[in-house]
């Protein structure tokens, strides 16, 4: 069984940070590149948070976006959860496949 997806387009933080940054609200996101390829997927309660510590850690490079739809504050942690393995599903993200260092 599939679940809904969000609708509507993902708000984008550019490798310019030109854009206003990510909430300090639940959602999901993903890290695409240039040409707009996923290359990871995640869910979180805290965006910006969130976006921090993937620039931190190298998950989110300089060259790539961070894209975010933000869900509503009642959104349960399992529903994000289905949400998030949705999305997995529907764009194949390399980086959800690679083991933890």
């Amino acid at each position: 069984m599939t679940h809904k997806l969000p609708p509507g387009p993902y708000h984008k933080d550019d490798p310019s940070r030109s854009n206003p940054p990510p909430p300090e609200s639940r959602g999901v996101y993903m890290v695409t590149d240039a040409e707009g390829n996923v290359k990871y997927v995640g869910q979180s309660i805290d965006l910006l948070r969130r976006e921090s510590e993937h620039e931190r850690s190298g998950i989110l490079k300089k060259s790539e976006n961070f894209e975010w739809k933000m869900l509503p504050e009642d959104t349960s942690k399992e529903e994000m959860q289905k949400i998030e393995a949705e999305l997995i599903r529907k764009h194949d993200p390399p980086r959800n496949k690679e083991k933890p260092k």
